[in-house]
């Protein structure tokens, strides 16, 4: 997949071909007015920035749910977005051949992207 244009990363997916993970980050799909990330149990990675999303997201009246999405339906998504230490909040602009959205940064992706800075801004004392 593509991020804003310059950088890849690779999605991971189940044997029945659900989205799990990326292999350094979460991954959350926005779709008509709510968001989603890969389930808990499909996921190997911890997520604590991923925990974080969702708590932001449930304090700030964003819709969220867990669920994993089928290969084929994620470029099809508003919305897809990353979390992960180095990456914060990272939207994603294609994935493979196939624009994300209308391959920019939607809403919901900057929205969250403010709440998690002002969030570590917080927490870090900066």
């Amino acid at each position: 997949m593509r991020l804003n244009g310059s950088c890849s990363e690779s999605l991971w997916f189940t044997t029945e071909n659900r989205l799990a993970e990326g292999s350094v980050c979460n991954v959350f799909i926005v779709h008509e007015g709510d968001h989603r990330h890969a389930a808990i149990g499909y996921a190997c990675l911890a997520g604590d920035r991923a925990k974080a999303v969702v708590e932001l997201s449930g304090d700030n009246g964003i819709n969220i749910g867990r669920a994993s999405d089928r290969h084929r339906n994620i470029a099809r998504r508003q919305e897809v977005f990353l979390t992960g230490s180095v990456l914060e909040i990272m939207p994603v602009t294609s994935i493979e051949k196939h624009l994300v959205g209308e391959s920019v940064p939607g809403e919901v992706t900057k929205r969250m992207a403010i709440l998690y800075k002002d969030l570590v801004a917080r927490e870090c004392g900066g």
